[in-house]
């Protein structure tokens, strides 16, 4: 799937380093993040109109706050 449909991965968290590995293996962006507002910031600078994001995580790393750390 990451081969053909996903354009860059933005993962949170030492437990998303193999998904991390995996996606740089495949010569495609990726970038690991420690904390979420770091995350969201890079997100912010990477998005543009049109684009769909994909925000999956744990409860416990809180991705569900990501969109409190986005400009409106």
């Amino acid at each position: 799937i990451a081969q053909k449909t996903l354009d860059y991965l933005l993962v949170l968290g030492e437990e998303a380093l193999p998904l991390f590995e995996s996606f740089r293996e495949i010569k495609k962006p990726a970038e690991l993040f420690t904390d979420l507002p770091s995350l969201a910031k890079r997100l912010e600078a990477l998005m543009a109109p049109g684009d769909v994001v994909l925000v999956k995580g744990s409860r416990v790393m809180q991705m569900e706050t990501i969109f409190e750390f986005l400009s409106t």
